[in-house]
């Protein structure tokens, strides 16, 4: 009986896997993870988050607020699997709209292990602005070197600060919906709030 020729296997030899990075990222020696600001509500409870998934639809589009207020939202990111350092200056944008009345975010990084929260950045303010309509804010944010254990997170504190007289409003959709009052596309700005946050790269 004739047995069955067996085929001789090939087994792949397995190399370190080597991330590949544009030239900007290794010249400054970091690299830049974007996450978008968006919000839940779960039975009635809103919560603010961090995601890397810009095809979501937030709860919201917007945080839209009559008359003078402030208020301050915590964006929080999902705890990290894998230790990272943050390096470098974020940049942050979202879109800002407005009748009457003047709107002024500040906003802040921030390192959160356990109970534990550091600030990782100054609190850093737009231009407090006073013309009605739309626009796109952009803040630029210097980091602290901030190493981010298995288990910490990445806090982004957003406060808003209106003058009575007015409707404001700022956005946080990921998807960039236009909001129901005033930042659209047509008035030349969106909801997504975006923050391009720097890690260092381990080459």
């Amino acid at each position: 009986m004739v047995q069955p020729k067996t085929l001789p296997q090939q087994v792949q030899a397995q190399s370190n896997s080597i991330a590949t990075y544009d030239y900007t990222d290794i010249a400054d020696g970091t690299g830049v993870r974007i996450f978008y600001g968006a919000n839940t509500n779960i039975g009635g409870t809103n919560d603010y988050i961090l995601t890397t998934d810009a095809s979501i639809y937030s709860s919201s589009r917007a945080w839209e607020v009559d008359g003078a207020t402030s208020t301050s939202f915590d964006f929080d990111l999902s705890p990290f699997n894998t230790p990272l350092t943050a390096k470098g200056t974020a940049i942050f944008s979202t879109g800002l709209g407005r009748v009457g009345g003047s709107i002024k975010l500040t906003v802040t990084l921030n390192h959160v292990r356990g109970a534990t929260v550091t600030a990782i950045t100054s609190a850093i303010d737009t231009i407090t602005w006073g013309t009605s309509g739309a626009i796109m804010a952009l803040i630029t944010l210097p980091i602290t070197e901030q190493r981010f254990q298995i288990g910490d997170f990445l806090r982004m504190t957003v406060l808003m600060t209106s003058t009575s007289g007015g409707f404001v409003e700022f956005g946080f959709d990921p998807i960039g919906r236009d909001s129901t009052r005033g930042i659209t596309a047509a008035n030349g700005a969106t909801t997504t709030m975006k923050l391009n946050m720097p890690f260092r790269i381990d080459l």
